[in-house]
């Protein structure tokens, strides 16, 4: 395995990307996903990226890259049609031991961006390691038909669940043989039809038979609230 699988947390962390074309715009948009500071540097670019600039959504600056523009970045990726800015933008990240990207450049890469799959609780990542990315997002178009929406409901009320039986069933592997009771039951099924009374029966009913019966009330509020949300 040539690299380690990871994701990192990069919320108000400072991101900068070189580049103002098509891809730099979708490299863009997937650090403002992941709440990421973003600094963008490019002479000119997509209109896209001036309307998130001017929506407060990223920094924008007009300009060629300066070597002094990665000073105090958590993150860097190279998305400009030059072979040399590309270079020298690996050669300073690494110098200074930051995550560096250079798109379409393996060989200037300390990481690699996988396909997504995003289903918002869930994430699923498909990588070639750079052999393929043409067929990683081939894989990527199965895998959404395969899952949909209904898993970052049927995520979001296990989130919930958690929070509030984890101070009732003490034991831990009581605990794991109702988490399993609650993914083996039909509730996936039922967060794809969205029926909240059937919802909450579901849930209801594998409380019961854990013998808890005295959080019908919240399971109710917190089915009815994620539904509406």
């Amino acid at each position: 395995m040539e690299y380690y699988p990871v994701y990192l947390k990069l919320k108000n962390e400072r991101c900068l990307v070189v580049g103002g074309g098509v891809i730099a715009l979708r490299k863009i948009e997937s650090l403002i996903n992941a709440g990421a500071k973003v600094n963008v540097v490019a002479p000119d670019c997509e209109k896209e990226i001036i309307d998130y600039s001017e929506s407060g959504l990223i920094n924008l600056i007009l300009r060629e890259f300066m070597d002094s523009d990665i000073e105090g970045c958590s993150l860097v990726i190279g998305a400009t049609n030059y072979p040399e800015v590309n270079k020298r933008i690996y050669e300073l990240a690494r110098e200074r031991k930051i995550p560096v990207n250079i798109v379409d450049c393996p060989e200037l890469c300390s990481f690699i961006v996988p396909s997504i799959v995003d289903r918002g609780r869930l994430l699923i990542s498909i990588s070639t390691q750079g052999a393929s990315p043409a067929f990683a997002r081939s894989i990527r178009k199965i895998l959404e038909k395969q899952f949909g929406e209904e898993y970052d409901l049927f995520l979001n009320i296990m989130e919930e669940i958690r929070k509030i039986t984890s101070p009732v069933i003490h034991d831990q592997k009581s605990r794991q043989t109702f988490y399993e009771a609650i993914i083996d039951s039909e509730l996936l099924t039922l967060c794809k039809e969205k029926d909240a009374e059937k919802i909450v029966d579901c849930i209801n009913g594998i409380l019961k038979n854990a013998g808890i019966s005295d959080l019908s009330a919240k399971i109710e509020i917190i089915v009815n609230s994620i539904l509406k949300n």
